[in-house]
């Protein structure tokens, strides 16, 4: 009789743990659908980018030295985890040469050359033309002087100021786009360890 009880009981557990088996199945399926649902994201094309990412106060504080705040201006435009659809130019990873620029539902390649760079660094441009002229007046002679000085190598595309924006606008992109997908990366690996 006892015999039958351990056997009764072993079955019992065989059962419990298939059905706690395909139990985990349909939750780990569930969490992969879920995760898939919350990373489709909508992306805006590329030139009709949601500028609200960049306030005045940054443009301010990066018009002190207006060559570097480009970098961060446009790391803010297109990096950040507030505004996700800017997120419509990216790298190649085996050729940092190209960018793939996303218009019309579609990702382009794109050769990385001084006409891409140029019209990235304008965007940055106009907005701190629009808060140079409100703040003109108000402004420290220092921002002031470095605009300016900013502007003129803008304007005539200084051969040392282009390659400037040449290197570190590529690498921008490739060092950002490491960066997602080593959290991403981690986060697949916490679902992992959560489902185990």
């Amino acid at each position: 009789m006892e015999s039958q009880s351990k056997e009764k009981l072993i079955k019992r557990i065989d059962g419990l743990e298939k059905f706690n088996k395909k139990v985990l199945e349909k939750i780990d399926e569930y969490d992969r659908k879920t995760y898939k649902k919350e990373l489709t994201q909508y992306i805006r094309n590329y030139g009709k980018e949601n500028m609200n990412c960049i306030t005045d106060e940054n443009c301010l504080s990066c018009l002190k030295y207006p060559t570097y705040g480009v970098i961060i201006l446009l790391k803010k435009l297109y990096f950040n985890q507030k505004y996700p659809e800017n997120s419509n130019i990216t790298i190649d990873e085996l050729d940092v040469s190209i960018l793939h620029i996303f218009r019309n539902g579609t990702w382009y390649p794109t050769k990385v050359n001084d006409d891409i760079i140029y019209r990235l660094v304008t965007k940055v441009y106009n907005i701190y033309l629009l808060n140079y002229e409100k703040e003109r007046e108000t402004m420290t002679e220092e921002r002031r002087v470095n605009f300016e000085n900013f502007q003129k190598r803008y304007l005539t595309k200084d051969d040392n100021f282009m390659s400037f924006y040449r290197d570190e606008i590529p690498s921008m992109f490739y060092i950002e786009k490491r960066n997602d997908r080593e959290c991403e990366n981690d986060f697949v690996k916490i679902l992992n360890e959560i489902n185990t």
